[in-house]
C-alpha cells in the first residue's frame, strides 16, 4: 500500500485534533476537580460519586 500525500495530510489532522482533544480533556478534568463535579470518564471510572 502506498502513502498518498492524502493520506499524510489526515493523519497530520488527527494529529492534531487528538492533542486539542487532550488539551480540552485536561481543562476540563482540572475544572472539575478544582469545583468537585462529578464526572465519569470512558472507562467507566466515576469521580466524586
Amino acid at each position: 500500500m502506498r502513502l498518498t500525500l492524502k493520506d499524510v495530510e489526515i493523519n497530520k489532522i488527527l494529529q492534531v485534533l487528538r492533542k486539542e482533544y487532550d488539551v480540552a480533556l485536561q481543562h476540563f478534568m482540572n475544572i472539575a476537580d478544582r469545583y468537585k463535579i462529578p464526572y465519569t470518564i470512558n472507562n467507566g471510572i466515576s469521580i466524586y460519586e
